[in-house]
């Protein structure tokens, strides 16, 4: 394989406008449990195959392939812990399934 040609060659990278939310990809993923991709950010400007964030108070540029579009349905999700409701033994009508 020649040392100039691209693996990738061919591939389309995925276009990014301004105000879009994007998922960075994790550098310090250390086993598989960790997240792939980091935080959504905003894309406050786009040249070329770069887009720059807004990263804990400072722009930054990255390439696209470092980064995927978010599809949280327009919502950004909150630092809160996430509450899990166990179910109940009655079932989901309150009724005992057993009896």
């Amino acid at each position: 394989m020649d040392r100039n040609v691209s693996r990738n060659q061919g591939t389309r990278l995925q276009p990014f406008a301004k105000g879009d939310l994007v998922l960075e990809a994790n550098e310090r993923r250390k086993d598989s449990l960790d997240p792939k991709y980091k935080w959504p950010y905003t894309v406050s400007d786009v040249r070329g195959a770069n887009v720059k964030i807004k990263k804990k108070g400072k722009l930054k540029w990255i390439h696209v392939s470092r980064c995927k579009l978010f599809k949280g349905g327009g919502q950004i999700p909150t630092n809160s812990s996430v509450v899990v409701q166990a179910a109940s033994p009655e079932g989901p009508e309150g009724k005992d399934p057993a009896g």
